[in-house]
């Protein structure tokens, strides 16, 4: 269904979708930095979460903004698993040995693969949407992945997270 079901809405249901999807990876970013954040033990690694946690307050807002302007509610949707529950697991299977290393380097690896699924979300919406604020909102947020996977990457490259 990418045609507008309703005349005169700008959005197809294809928008309203990524919308929607896009407002649970916000919400669920900003609890998964919060972890990041008060469990990272590289400085750097600590402020990445701290910006990004910020910047996800601010698009959950901008988001659920949008849906609202369209007339339409969002709900969490019930039994699947958080991003935040999952870095809690990657905590959890941190071995005790040099667990300050061993733990950032987990988070890292699991905050670049949801960044990256992510970004082919994003990156269907700028091909199939057609709303302008939707596809605003998705070339938005592909522009911030693409600034935090550098910031990851160079975690990794000043060697941080070897300390």
């Amino acid at each position: 269904m990418s045609a507008p079901a309703v005349p005169g809405r700008t959005f197809t249901d294809t928008d309203l979708d990524y919308v929607r999807c896009a407002l649970r990876e916000s919400l669920d970013s900003r609890r998964a930095h919060v972890v990041v954040e008060a469990t990272a033990y590289a400085p750097g690694l600590r402020e990445a979460a701290h910006r990004v946690r910020t910047a996800s307050e601010v698009d959950a807002d901008r988001t659920l903004a949008l849906l609202e302007a369209w007339g339409e509610r969002w709900a969490a949707p019930a039994g699947r698993p958080s991003l935040a529950e999952g870095l809690l697991g990657v905590l959890a299977a941190a071995p005790a040995t040099r667990p300050g290393r061993e733990q950032d380097r987990r988070l890292v690896v699991a905050l670049t693969a949801y960044v990256e699924a992510v970004v082919r979300h994003d990156r269907a919406q700028m091909v199939a949407g057609r709303d302008p604020a939707a596809r605003g909102l998705a070339e938005d947020h592909l522009q911030a992945a693409a600034r935090y996977l550098r910031a990851l990457r160079d975690l990794r490259v000043v060697g941080e997270l070897d300390r």
